[in-house]
């Protein structure tokens, strides 16, 4: 990592000290700002922050620090007592795939230590977030009008949504799953079959690596809610 990235690190460990004292249980860097997929000046910095209780005071004083932050790329941190995470396997497994798959612990205990995410519950809300986004690209297809800003926006989006769920398949596969960037996105398409080009295309796109035409945008993002309904089915499979 870049000299300049550790410095911002280090002064947002050292704030957060500040804000909780004897309370903070761990801080964790999740995301590609952990990976050789993060991209100076583009890619947020994502933490969670893991107290032995969560109060409001302490909330306060993270706001307070939140437009400097903001100026770091720094995003609004997660902030959770260790119950919370543990009572949250069943209702947000991906959620903790995607923390889990690339994070360093700065302060602390490891969170994820001792964390135990059941197939049956990845794989639902696997399906649930594949249909769900599904259904929503139909809406914003009827609703745009197909203006090609909304049209980008809803597919730079997406790419969350699907590394997330992509995750979610290289887990129900027993396959390498701890990985970040398109390498991993190429691997998690190929593994749910469907076509690694629509998810490496939008990722470009949200990169601001390419900037397509208008009907190349709306080819796009067809292909993108076919492959949203793709996994759906993918999943349903799996499950059965």
């Amino acid at each position: 990592m870049a000299e300049a990235l550790e410095s911002v690190i280090d002064r947002f460990v050292r704030e957060v000290e500040e804000e909780t004292g004897a309370g903070l249980e761990a801080i964790v860097l999740y995301g590609s700002a952990s990976s050789q997929a993060f991209v100076p000046g583009r890619s947020d910095l994502n933490f969670l922050i893991v107290l032995a209780r969560v109060e409001m005071a302490v909330l306060d004083g993270f706001q307070k620090r939140m437009k400097a932050w903001r100026r770091k790329r720094i995003a609004a941190p997660l902030v959770v007592d260790r119950a919370f995470l543990l009572s949250s396997t069943d209702s947000y497994p991906l959620e903790i795939l995607g923390m889990m798959a690339s994070y360093r612990l700065l302060r602390g205990s490891d969170p994820f230590d001792g964390l135990v995410l059941k197939r049956e519950e990845v794989r639902l809300q696997a399906e649930r977030e594949a249909r769900v986004k599904g259904l929503l690209l139909r809406s914003i297809r009827i609703e745009s009008g197909g203006n090609e800003r909304e049209l980008r926006g809803a597919l730079a989006a997406s790419v969350t949504a699907m590394d997330a769920i992509l995750h979610g398949i290289l887990f129900l596969t027993g396959a390498h799953w701890k990985e970040l960037g398109d390498a991993f996105r190429k691997r998690g398409a190929e593994a749910a079959g469907i076509d690694p080009s629509i998810q490496l295309e939008a990722a470009a796109l949200r990169r601001g690596e390419r900037r397509p035409s208008h009907l190349e945008t709306v080819r796009l993002y067809d292909r993108m809610l076919g492959a949203f309904d793709a996994l759906s089915a993918r999943l349903d499979e799996i499950g059965k």
